[in-house]
């Protein structure tokens, strides 16, 4: 089992909200973003370097081999990019 933070859309004007989550073997980015309360308008993604844009996992893709323990993901809306 992984820790991992996630940073969420506020609502309104405040920001990002950061959520703690468990990422158990065989959680998908789909598992972990009904887990934080959003739908399948949002994706997850790495914490983007500055100045990258985020890139997405699949919604079914397997998250437990491809992030670290207390790495921080980001969800953002699918309309935010694009």
């Amino acid at each position: 089992m992984k820790r991992i933070t996630i940073a969420k859309p506020g609502a309104g004007s405040e920001g990002n909200t950061l959520v703690d989550a468990q990422l158990p073997p065989g959680t998908t980015a789909r598992d972990v973003l009904r887990s934080v309360g959003l739908d399948q308008n949002y994706f997850l993604a790495k914490w983007p370097a500055p100045g990258q844009a985020p890139i997405p996992f699949g919604e079914t893709e397997s998250l437990f081999e491809k992030v670290g323990d207390g790495e921080k993901l980001l969800a953002a809306s699918k309309a935010s990019m694009g």
